[in-house]
């Protein structure tokens, strides 16, 4: 064997004889390191990395058992072999007991045992240094595991205080279906028989199982997405929502956190604001009528003087120069005109209401257009002042789109009611166009700025139109 990989053999003991029989026997084995005090023996065990040690008890000067219990202290895992002369039972219980001696041998010793013996003791060694290794590596794991499930334990009780503490209604949902947990908000959407890790959908009351199955539906399948308005009726209350998701990892299943987000006050607001504005808009268009009296009226009346003056049979003013001043009076008339016309809530509607109105508008685009216009309404009593001006403003948005871009020979316009639901369908025989980029395209008081009215009032509106299919747009809305 190498001299690199050969163990370190300690030999305590000063007989000659004894000293050349464990050369004979081990020279080949181990490298031999001898020793005849405990301080030169521990010197060399530090030096050598020695796992077994074999001492002469008769020659060792002083107590062996005492000597092998120091070295025991600094080296644990060191194995002994005592040599001895004769057998005391009382000899050899104190060196187990005390200094853990591996093994006795009674001379003469034979070679073949003690090889043996020396073998079993470093394997033994061996084993018991790779188990102490084991054990503090597993003791730092377990050290380092425990520190962690500390962690988890405070970061899910950090968790579940500020998922039960939330004030939006707030569910866990497994990816396969089933409610795992609700907090204390979301408790009222909850069906009164549900319990946990049932299907989420059974779980629901059944005003809102259809707008989370849809939900669910779209994140389970990974679609892109964004926080998704929705509208509840509970108990014919109103409630409008933002649906808000995220992934985590809940009780070892892949799961949902979904809450909702109360945005009705937002709604609210958003609703006073735009009827604000559409109240404000109708007293801006009063004050504008009241401008056409007034600004209109005198221009009108001065034109009418100068026409006057012209047909009088004894004026001696150059007509020429009263024709120029009609014909300036005119043009501001006209450019006046041209500022405020659209601008007028007509008299017709505030006074007599929705139907006469647009009974009237349409009658004014018959005769200056060869447009067919059909209109059915069997709703003839008077509506808020709000949805009237509104609808009569989309159907005169729709009839000006009509005949400006649509090339159309016929149009319809019905207004029915049921219950509470007034519906108005405008539909026109023309070249239609492409919805989206349409509506893109469109800018000022056009249907995008309808569609804004119709939502402040909580309605709908819907169009639907393609290149060479016509163009239909249905309005519901509460009446």
């Amino acid at each position: 064997m190498k001299e690199d990989n050969k163990e370190s053999l300690l030999i305590i003991d000063k007989d000659p004889d004894s000293l050349r029989l464990y050369e004979l026997i081990f020279r080949d084995l181990y490298i031999l390191k001898f020793a005849d005090n405990h301080q030169t023996a521990k010197k060399i065990i530090e030096s050598n990395k020695t796992k077994v040690v074999i001492a002469d008890s008769v020659q060792y000067f002083g107590s062996i058992v005492d000597c092998f219990s120091e070295l025991k202290v600094d080296f644990p895992f060191l194995k002994f072999l005592i040599v001895t002369n004769f057998r005391d039972s009382q000899f050899v219980e104190n060196a187990i007991n005390k200094a853990g001696v591996y093994s006795f041998f009674t001379k003469p010793v034979e070679p073949h045992r003690i090889i043996v013996a020396v073998e079993k003791a470093i394997e033994q060694y061996n084993l018991e240094s790779k188990q102490k290794e084991l054990i503090s590596s597993l003791q730092e794991k377990n050290d380092a595991y425990q520190l962690l499930l500390q962690r988890l334990s405070k970061e899910e009780k950090k968790f579940r205080t500020l998922y039960e503490s939330r004030t939006e209604p707030t569910f866990i949902v497994c990816k396969k279906g089933r409610l795992l947990a609700c907090n204390n908000a979301g408790q009222k959407f909850i069906s009164n028989n549900s319990s946990l890790n049932k299907s989420f959908h059974f779980c629901l009351i059944e005003e809102i199982r259809k707008t989370f199955d849809d939900y669910l539906s779209v994140i389970g399948e990974a679609k892109s997405h964004k926080q998704q308005p929705v509208e509840f009726s509970i108990n014919k209350e109103i409630y409008y929502f933002e649906i808000n998701h995220v992934e985590l990892q809940y009780d070892e299943q892949e799961s949902f956190m979904i809450w909702l987000n109360d945005v009705s006050l937002q709604k609210e607001m958003e609703k006073k604001v735009l009827q604000s504005i559409i109240q404000t808009e109708e007293k801006e268009r009063r004050r504008f009528s009241q401008e056409l009296h007034d600004g209109i009226g005198p221009l009108l009346s001065t034109t009418k003087l100068y026409l006057q003056w012209f047909s009088r049979p004894d004026s001696k003013a150059d007509k020429s120069v009263i024709i120029s001043k009609a014909e300036e009076t005119l043009e501001e008339t006209i450019a006046s005109l041209r500022e405020i016309s659209n601008n007028i809530s007509p008299n017709v509607l505030l006074n007599f209401g929705l139907n006469t109105a647009l009974k009237a508008f349409i009658d004014r685009i018959k005769a200056v257009s060869n447009i067919n216009i059909l209109y059915s309404n069997t709703v003839l009593e008077r509506l808020n002042n709000e949805v009237e001006v509104t609808i009569y403003r989309l159907v005169g948005e729709c009839v000006n789109n009509t005949i400006k871009h649509a090339k159309a020979s016929e149009v319809s316009v019905q207004i029915d009611k049921s219950g509470d639901l007034l519906q108005v369908t405008y539909k026109d025989n023309g070249i239609g166009f492409n919805v989206e980029q349409g509506l893109s395209e469109i800018k000022g008081n056009g249907l995008v700025n309808m569609q804004s009215r119709v939502l402040s009032l909580g309605g709908s509106l819907n169009i639907e139109s393609g290149i060479n299919q016509g163009t239909k747009l249905t309005l519901n809305i509460k009446a």
